[in-house]
């Protein structure tokens, strides 16, 4: 299992990011957490695309905007 790393901005939105494994399972663990935190009432205005990001790790992240 991924472990998902989740910031939360000083503009109040959230980002969310994956460091390990492939960017499929990098997407499969973000969209887990997306939905067990829906499942909790949490609402999201906008959630961007899940993207690949390469550096000098590999990372997946998302972007959301809580409301």
């Amino acid at each position: 299992m991924a472990r998902v790393k989740i910031i939360i901005l000083p503009d109040g939105r959230i980002t969310a990011y994956v460091e390990e494994g492939t960017f499929d399972d990098g997407q499969k663990a973000l969209a887990k957490v997306l939905a067990g935190l829906a499942g909790e009432g949490i609402d999201f205005e906008d959630i961007g695309a899940i993207e690949m990001h390469r550096h000098e790790q590999t990372a997946v992240e998302n972007h959301v905007h809580n409301s």
